[in-house]
């Protein structure tokens, strides 16, 4: 896990930060005032953190020599950048920046990304969603090894075969986002891309073959959850050799919204003990049982699962589950898969009815900028967004509440009224939140 800190860490001089909009700067991007388009990662510095944009005093401190404390995790969202800058001005600047988030923003050329880990060599976690990052970059690249942990192309429409080029230079990159960017195939990505990732997050793409998901778990040996939720998947062979050879080192897997045609679809996870923690929310054929029966049949039907939709299997719901589930087919001329070996630990069951749904909770997925991996927050959706903020703060243990809310989707929309309801904003089961701390 990353730091938390919102400590100041690089520095920079008030000269380069505060350059009146009738000079030049020196990083030679002109101001053109508000609506600046062009703009580069400098301007955009100097831009925000200009005593013109603050009401009051600025948060912005000097030390005695007249250098200027900047975040060392840094939010440049929707600041209408499109280059890194001049590389000498942009390292004095970034030469400590831990986090940067560039969210929003109008870059498309990938050298310029380039540009930015050469010249933020302490960076661990960079956001880019939004970005149109959708050019091609130059064959073969310079050599260079980045130490960045955490990247995030949510909405980017980047290229598997650019991405394929730069990942062999992250060579400690733990986790990474591919969201919403309608992909319809994996072959653009090379087998052993990146062994160091651990987790991978697809949802909301156009995959329609399992055989794709198999090949990200070539690509990427080494991951534990892989995020799949939101894809096209139809069907998923019960005793595919694929599947099992490739995931077999896989914990964590997000299967939700997925048009997948009936349990036999699942059938193979049995085959893979190390997947103990599975996300199913719906699934197509799930509209006919109530959410309990539902939970009972799942549980009961994937015999290696501890945890699932975020929610720990006990070994009584676990007994529950399998009972409740044997009496479910009881009189079923054909048992499905399990029947047998259940009715063997168990013995032969009468009837029973449970019908008792318990509460309403929906759970979200909140990815925390300075945090690796995600978390799993069960709530209310008629609680409200600042109820929300609380349960997040409490997740997160932050020491403050300053922190902007986003959702994961291809508007990347901020949840910036504390009085709606949850379920007014179109939260819903297996939505994603980024969290993003404000110095």
């Amino acid at each position: 896990m990353l730091s938390s800190s919102t400590g100041c860490n690089y520095w920079v001089g008030m000269s380069d930060l505060l350059t009146p909009p009738s000079t030049p700067p020196r990083d030679g991007t002109q101001y053109a005032g508000e609506e600046q388009v062009g703009r580069c990662i400098p301007s955009a510095i100097k831009h925000k953190f200009s005593f013109d944009n603050f009401y009051g005093t600025s948060p912005v401190k000097k030390d005695k020599s007249g250098l200027l404390k900047v975040p060392s995790h840094l939010i440049l969202e929707n600041l209408n950048i499109e280059k890194a800058g001049n590389p000498d001005v942009l390292n004095q600047m970034c030469n400590d920046l831990l986090e940067l988030d560039l969210s929003r923003n109008n870059i498309s050329d990938i050298s310029e990304i380039l540009i930015v880990l050469k010249q933020s060599p302490k960076l661990l976690s960079l956001l880019l969603s939004g970005n149109p990052l959708n050019s091609t970059i130059p064959e073969p690249l310079p050599s260079h090894e980045f130490m960045l942990k955490s990247i995030i192309l949510t909405a980017t429409k980047i290229p598997l075969s650019v991405l394929a080029l730069i990942l062999p230079s992250l060579i400690v990159l733990e986790e990474m986002h591919l969201s919403f960017n309608h992909y319809t195939s994996t072959s653009g990505l090379n087998l052993n891309s990146c062994s160091s990732l651990k987790f991978l997050y697809f949802n909301d793409n156009l995959l329609e073959r399992w055989s794709d998901a198999c090949h990200l778990c070539k690509c990427f040996p080494n991951i534990s959850t892989l995020v799949l939720t939101g894809n096209k998947f139809t069907h998923i062979p019960p005793d595919d050799e694929e599947t099992i050879s490739t995931m077999n080192k896989l914990n964590c897997l997000h299967l939700g919204r997925n048009p997948l045609a009936s349990w036999e679809d699942l059938r193979c996870f049995n085959l893979l003990p190390n997947i103990t923690d599975i996300r199913l929310h719906g699934l197509d054929f799930f509209s006919k049982y109530t959410d309990k029966d539902r939970r009972n049949i799942t549980i009961a039907r994937l015999k290696h699962i501890t945890r699932l939709n975020a929610s720990e299997i006990s070994r009584v719901e676990r007994e529950d589950a399998e009972r409740f589930f044997l009496r479910h087919h009881l009189k079923d001329e054909e048992k499905p898969f399990l029947y047998d070996e259940l009715e063997a630990i168990h013995g032969r069951l009468e009837p029973l009815v449970d019908l008792n749904l318990g509460a309403y909770e929906i759970n979200l997925n909140i990815t925390c900028l300075g945090y690796i991996g995600s978390r799993d927050l069960l709530i209310n959706p008629n609680l409200t967004v600042s109820d929300l903020r609380k349960k997040i703060q409490s997740l997160y243990k932050l020491k403050t509440s300053n922190f902007v809310i986003n959702v994961n989707n291809e508007s990347f929309t901020e949840l910036k009224d504390a009085t709606m309801a949850i379920h007014a904003t179109g939260l819903v089961t297996d939505s994603e939140l980024v969290v993003t701390p404000v110095s």
